[in-house]
C-alpha cells in the first residue's frame, strides 16, 4: 500500500499520480510499463515515486484495491437509489453501462484492468487483494439489499444471486459489443433480470 507520503498529498496530486499510472498500463503492453513513463506524466521526480510507493507491486496492489473500491462505492448508491433492489440497480448500472458514449469509457477502463491483473500475477501481489471482491459483496449485501424484498434468508444465497446477476450482465455486455442493438440488450437483460425477479414457472 501507499506510504504515508503519498496520502499526505492532497487529493489532486494523488489522483494525478493515479491518472498517470493508468494511463502507462493503457497505453503499452505490459512489459513495457515504465515507472519513468508514470513520472514523468504525473510531473514528479523518479525519486518522488519511491517516497510514495514501495515498488510497481505496491502501486499494482494499491490500483487494485481503489479501482475495486470504487466499484462498491457507485453500486452501493446505486442500491440505495432503487431503495435496497439489487435488481433494479444492477438494470441502472448496465443501461448506463451499454450507452455508447460510455462504452468507450468501460473499453479503456476494463483494458487498463486486464494490464494491471497481469501485472498483479506477474509481481505476486494476490494475497493482498484476492479476498476484497468477497468482502465488497458482503458489504453491499449487508448494508444495502432491503433483504424484506427477497426469499432468501442467508448471507451465502444473497451472495449467490449477486454473482447470478452478473452472470448475466457480463453475457449481455458481450452480446452488445458483438452487435446487437442498445434497445434489444436493454430488453434482454430485463427479461432475464425478471426470470430471476419472478421465477420462470407459471
Amino acid at each position: 500500500m501507499p506510504k504515508e507520503t503519498f496520502l499526505k498529498l492532497s487529493k489532486e496530486k494523488q489522483q494525478k499520480v493515479i491518472n498517470s499510472a493508468k494511463k502507462e498500463f493503457a497505453r503499452v503492453p505490459i512489459e513495457n510499463v515504465s515507472i519513468k513513463n508514470i513520472v514523468e506524466e504525473a510531473d514528479i521526480a523518479r525519486g518522488s515515486f519511491y517516497q510514495y510507493f514501495e515498488s510497481k507491486e505496491d502501486l499494482v496492489e494499491f490500483l487494485i484495491k481503489s479501482h475495486l473500491k470504487n466499484i462498491e462505492e457507485r453500486f452501493c448508491l446505486l442500491i440505495d437509489k432503487n431503495d435496497g433492489d439489487i435488481l433494479a440497480a444492477f438494470e441502472e448500472m448496465f443501461n448506463k453501462i451499454i450507452d455508447k458514449q460510455k462504452m468507450e469509457g468501460v473499453n479503456k477502463e476494463r483494458k487498463v484492468m486486464e494490464h494491471i491483473k497481469k501485472l498483479q500475477e506477474k509481481y505476486g501481489c494476490q494475497s493482498a487483494v484476492k479476498d476484497f471482491p468477497k468482502e465488497m459483496t458482503n458489504t453491499v449485501l449487508l448494508n444495502h439489499i432491503d433483504k424484506s424484498k427477497y426469499r432468501i434468508t442467508t448471507l451465502e444465497e444473497l451472495a449467490s444471486v449477486y454473482h447470478i446477476i452478473m452472470s448475466m450482465m457480463i453475457k449481455n455486455a458481450i452480446d452488445f459489443k458483438n452487435g446487437d442493438s442498445k434497445e434489444e440488450i436493454k430488453k434482454a437483460f430485463k427479461r432475464d433480470l425478471d426470470y430471476l425477479r419472478y421465477g420462470v414457472m407459471k
